[in-house]
């Protein structure tokens, strides 16, 4: 938005009657309303729901430049957004067991197991350099 006065009014602000929102001008029949110490905020909200054409009075830096006003996010946006935020982060999280599933092991998987502890016994005793034969013949 952008405030210009093409043709400023010549009447004396001094002269003016005051009222509730400014003075009222004799000469126009209007009400003249003192914007000089109104925010960027306040003067963009009272155009946007004021209609038709407004008497006011300005300070110089208010008039011929772009009245910007920062966009607000309401406190339920950031709100939103946290629990979303706190919701994809544990909803990623892997699955934690307290123990070990148990695994069903087939006859034929267990007997293979015992004989490579059977095989490594018997390495082991053929490495020392005397063979017990009678403790190879307990083994089988």
């Amino acid at each position: 938005m952008k405030i210009s006065i093409p043709q400023p009014c010549h009447e004396n602000w001094q002269q003016m009657t005051p009222n509730e929102q400014g003075r009222f001008c004799a000469s126009c029949q209007k009400t003249v309303v003192d914007f000089t110490d109104w925010t960027d905020k306040a003067i963009f909200d009272f155009f946007t729901l004021q209609k038709g054409k407004t008497c006011g009075r300005f300070n110089r830096t208010q008039i011929d430049r772009v009245i910007s006003i920062p966009a607000t996010k309401s406190r339920a946006i950031y709100r939103i957004a946290i629990a979303f935020a706190a919701v994809s982060l544990f909803s990623q999280a892997p699955m934690v067991y307290a123990q070990k599933a148990a695994t069903h092991q087939s006859p034929i998987n267990k007997n293979r197991r015992l004989n490579r502890i059977y095989i490594s016994a018997l390495k082991e005793l053929l490495k020392k350099k005397t063979v017990n034969h009678l403790q190879m013949y307990q083994l089988s």
